[in-house]
């Protein structure tokens, strides 16, 4: 019998010994009933938390009905990641955002693998910031709302770009220029388009570690772009930044 893959992104306590667990997998990100979740001498407790890859079965009675795990195999935990305070809690914002945004993105396929890679790398590595903002970059692109770097988004021409306005999501002309809008700093631009067009991949953890990019500009960038097109602003960043205080 072939096990289903997939990570988990959200565990919750249900009733007194159980769980509801919220996987994404290459085909959907959907809800799972796990008896005796919740409970520290039950089987299924173990694969059964959040941030945790694993292989598993399951029933489910009719097409509506919930699904209920009955079987799974850890094939990563994160061990890494969950022994760093700053790992942690960057992940915890890719996971929030896989919950609140996954469901508006049609290509489940490329998001599984995406966070399958993004979290492998941050579990092996360090400089956990750049790849959280790597993510939520490259997330854009999944959900529809990419910046255009490469053509004015007001008459489409590909020349004399002098800037990029955020609330529109991408560049400007010299022709179209108007002082309404609010332009990015241009080093703070070119940082962007660079962690943005630049593949996963590509980011050796020697070319990682030469990077001198201001985090804090970029992750206000990306709270202002994500609230902006999507009305999405972070709980767990709120949360984490008054744990910081």
């Amino acid at each position: 019998m072939k096990l289903s893959e997939g990570i988990i992104v959200k565990s919750l306590k249900y009733q007194e010994n159980s769980k509801i667990i919220t996987i994404i997998n290459q085909d959907e990100l959907t809800t799972f009933y796990v008896k005796g979740g919740a409970s520290f001498k039950s089987r299924n407790f173990s694969y059964s938390n959040e941030l945790t890859k694993i292989a598993y079965d399951y029933n489910q009675k009719s097409k509506d009905s919930l699904k209920i795990l009955t079987s799974g195999t850890i094939l990563d935990n994160y061990s890494n990641i969950k022994q760093s305070f700053e790992k942690l809690n960057d992940c915890f914002m890719i996971m929030e955002s896989i919950n609140q945004l996954g469901n508006h993105i049609s290509d489940f396929k490329t998001l599984y693998e995406f966070l399958d890679d993004i979290l492998k790398i941050i579990n092996e590595r360090d400089y956990s910031p750049y790849y959280l903002i790597i993510f939520r970059l490259k997330m854009l692109y999944l959900l529809g709302i990419g910046p255009m770097f490469s053509k004015c988004v007001n008459c489409s021409t590909t020349t004399n770009l002098v800037g990029f306005a955020y609330e529109l999501g991408g560049m400007y002309c010299r022709d179209c220029l108007s002082e309404a809008h609010q332009f990015l700093d241009n080093e703070l631009l070119e940082h962007i388009k660079f962690l943005y067009l630049t593949k996963l991949n590509m980011f050796s953890d020697e070319l990682v570690k030469t990077l001198n990019f201001d985090t804090i500009l970029i992750s206000k960038f990306l709270d202002n772009y994500y609230e902006h097109f999507l009305g999405f602003k972070s709980r767990a960043k709120s949360v984490i930044e008054k744990m910081r205080r």
